[in-house]
């Protein structure tokens, strides 16, 4: 038998006669415990909140309060980088037992890895080649402000609402990442990501005012009109200042019914995390995705003319399960976005059916400068599908023109035009514009003891694209009708309260989608499609004194997620939006006092 660290005696032979010195060897190491990742966190807040009145109607109101969270994050079961290459780099010891290569690792106390067995790792071995990352994260918030608000001007259909005022917003973060995350010894490609050591803050003062206006009341088709307008300046330390307004109207013609639509401009500017998320580079490791490939060289004839360009030949790469360096991470220059909404909608309450409501809204949403990270993909797509390849996509990659010397990323050789680099870090992408149909009805009834409840809320998606490049159709990306974001999604929520117990049955449907909302014909996946889920969420609560005792059971009836049939490995992923986990549990209790 060969020693037990050693590859079997049926590959020796091989290797000797295709004349190989080394064999590249890739597999899942499931005989070791999973990644884990625990928070401790210490939530604080404090407040102070004073009021009074000024005169008849004009009060005065002001508050300021401090908030702080500390969260000790323990990722646990990381392989430990030095020590993991020197357990896995063996050789034969005294009397044939295998050892570590290294003295230094020896004296150390390495203990040899075996990379073909499967049998569950020793715990002096798990010692060894695994450790815990250690990250202390410490946010604070400080909020001040004060306004005063009232009514004054008595107008036909009453006097007009008011209010301005002030506040001032401070934010913190402090993050202390563990020394052997920083040294690269737990923070690697494939491994953990890396975090910025920070200590940053960003403040804001702002003045706003508000105004209702009644326009109409108790006239014919007119029961109530109310015009609202509102204001904002605000001035941050990180990108200057911004204007946010916002008008709406409502409009009562008959009692029990009543429309309304608002149209507003709203900022968001840059987080820490999109200011500061440290710059990193990854080596993308398996089958890749790359617009210049056999299988999407001659998606469109201007594909293949701009690959062609960039020096890959036809028919394309085949896939080297190598891809490209990418770098991504913050960006400190962001701006902040600008978004433009409209809503127009209606409510609708009849009298003849008492505790019934019906909503209805159409709503679009046109943001400029959006704070946005293309991935590697959407890069190298982006620059073959332009006009041509004189685009800043183009310029934020680079392919491989000497495919008979080890290029200087991987140090290997790489086949011609090969993708060896792409930039994809934070930017403020050119325009993103949404728009579709929000629907919520609710109806209440009194059944036997207690009290019977619906609610279903859903949107229909019309549109969602991203569009990168203005003026430029090849540059948008659509993202409506993908399975992360379908044309359909709902809610139907039960519930039953008798007393101090209540309970409800949370129904969540999310619609199918594409694997692929950018595939370029059908015949590039097997099947694109990603079929429909609905999970059911069962929960219960009692009440007594100022005590409430929840329990829940999340993912009633077990639901796996759908098997997914593009891409590798093709099965059972989409974590953001599907559960994994199955049926789960929680038990809570609340004390107010």
């Amino acid at each position: 038998m060969p020693p037990p660290l050693f590859p079997p005696w049926d590959l020796r032979p091989l290797r000797t006669r295709k004349g190989l010195t080394s064999l590249n060897i890739d597999r899942t190491y499931g005989n070791f415990p999973v990644r884990e990742e625990d928070h401790r966190r210490r939530t604080s807040t404090v407040g102070m909140e004073l009021s009074g009145e000024i005169a008849a109607d004009i009060n005065w109101s002001a508050f300021a309060q401090y908030g702080r969270v500390k969260d000790h994050a323990i990722q646990g079961n990381v392989p430990w980088k030095s020590h993991w290459l020197a357990a896995r780099d063996v050789i034969t010891g005294p009397n044939g037992t295998p050892v570590c290569r290294s003295e230094a690792a020896r004296a150390e106390g390495c203990v040899p890895l075996n990379i073909f067995s499967q049998i569950p790792a020793s715990e002096a071995l798990k010692n060894y080649v695994m450790s815990d990352r250690d990250e202390y994260r410490t946010t604070t918030q400080q909020l001040f402000g004060a306004e005063i608000h009232g009514s004054a001007f008595q107008l036909p259909a009453g006097k007009i609402g008011y209010a301005f005022g002030v506040e001032y917003r401070k934010d913190t973060l402090k993050n202390e990442d563990d020394p052997m995350a920083l040294s690269g010894e737990l923070v690697y490609g494939g491994g953990p990501g890396a975090r910025s050591e920070l200590d940053v803050s960003a403040s804001v003062k702002e003045v706003f005012t508000e105004v209702l206006v009644p326009v109409l009341a108790d006239a014919p088709f007119a029961r109530r009109v109310n015009l609202e307008l509102a204001y904002r300046y605000s001035d941050y330390n990180t990108v200057g200042g911004t204007n946010a307004w916002k008008a709406g109207l409502i409009w009562e013609p008959l009692q029990g019914f009543s429309m309304r639509g608002v149209q507003s401009r709203s900022v968001r500017t840059p987080n820490f995390g999109e200011l500061y998320e440290p710059v990193f580079t990854n080596t993308t490791l398996g089958s890749i995705t790359d617009p210049c490939m056999v299988a999407s060289y001659y998606a469109t004839a201007e594909r293949a003319a701009n690959c062609a360009a960039l020096g890959v030949p036809a028919p394309g790469i085949v896939d080297p399960k190598v891809g490209p360096h990418v770098t991504t991470g913050g960006n400190p220059e962001l701006g902040p976005e600008t978004s433009d909404s409209l809503t127009i909608g209606f409510v609708w309450q009849p009298s003849f059916l008492p505790n019934f409501d019906l909503t209805v809204d159409y709503w679009d949403i046109d943001i400029e400068d959006v704070i946005y990270q293309l991935s590697y993909t959407q890069v190298l797509n982006l620059c073959v599908d332009m006009p041509s390849i004189d685009n800043q996509y183009c310029a934020a990659q680079g392919r491989n023109l000497t495919p008979n010397v080890p290029t200087s990323q991987h140090g290997i050789l790489m086949p011609a035009g090969a993708a060896l680099w792409v930039k994809a870090q934070q930017a403020n992408i050119s325009r993103l514009y949404a728009n579709g149909v929000d629907v919520s009805l609710s109806y209440r009834i009194d059944v036997g003891p207690g009290r019977l409840g619906f609610r279903l809320a859903g949107t229909r998606l019309i549109e969602d694209v991203l569009e990168t490049t203005p003026g430029v159709a090849a540059g948008d990306q659509r993202r409506d009708g993908a399975y992360t974001n379908p044309k359909t999604r709902a809610t139907l929520t039960t519930t039953y309260d008798v007393g101090n117990f209540g309970m409800a049955l949370s129904s969540r449907y999310w619609g199918k989608g594409l694997g692929n909302v950018l595939a370029m014909s059908g015949e590039q996946y097997q099947d694109n499609t990603v079929p429909s889920v609905t999970y059911h969420d069962l929960s219960a609560r009692y009440t007594f004194g100022g005590h409430t005792v929840n329990f829940a059971v999340n993912n009633l009836f077990d639901k796996f997620p759908p098997q997914m049939g593009f891409g590798e490995p093709g099965i059972y992923f989409g974590g953001q939006v599907y559960d994994l986990v199955g049926r789960n549990y929680n038990v809570g209790w609340t004390y107010r006092f």
